[in-house]
C-alpha cells in the first residue's frame, strides 16, 4: 500500500501507509495465530482490532498532514468501509483455508 502511495501521486501519505497497515498486519495475525478459542470469533477480533488502528492511525495522519482536528471525521466512514468489506470477505475465507491447510 505504501507503494502504492509513493507512485501514485500521495507519496506524503506513504509512511504513514507503511507504519498503518504494517501495525494493522502484524496485530490482525499476532490474534489470528495467538488467541485461542473459536476460529471465527478471533478472526472477528483481528478485524476490530485492524480496524481500529485504521480510524486512528488515519485519523491523525490527517491531523498532521492537514493540521485541522474535525476535517478527518470525514474520512473515517470510507476507513469503516474498507476493513467491514474486507473482513466480511475474509473471516469465511480464513476459516476454510485454515482448515484445509491444517
Amino acid at each position: 500500500m505504501a507503494f502504492f502511495d509513493l507512485f501514485s501521486g500521495w507519496a506524503a501519505w506513504a509512511p504513514f501507509t507503511f507504519v498503518i497497515v504494517g501495525a494493522m498486519g502484524f496485530l490482525a495475525g499476532l490474534i489470528s495465530e495467538k488467541v485461542p478459542g473459536k476460529r471465527e470469533w478471533v478472526y472477528t477480533l483481528a478485524v476490530v482490532v485492524a480496524l481500529i488502528i485504521k480510524i486512528v492511525g488515519y485519523y491523525f495522519t490527517e491531523v498532521i498532514l492537514y493540521g485541522n482536528w474535525i476535517q478527518p471525521f470525514g474520512s473515517v466512514p470510507g476507513n469503516v468501509m474498507q476493513v467491514v468489506i474486507a473482513g466480511i470477505i475474509v473471516v469465511p475465507l480464513a476459516g476454510r483455508l485454515m482448515k484445509r491447510a491444517g
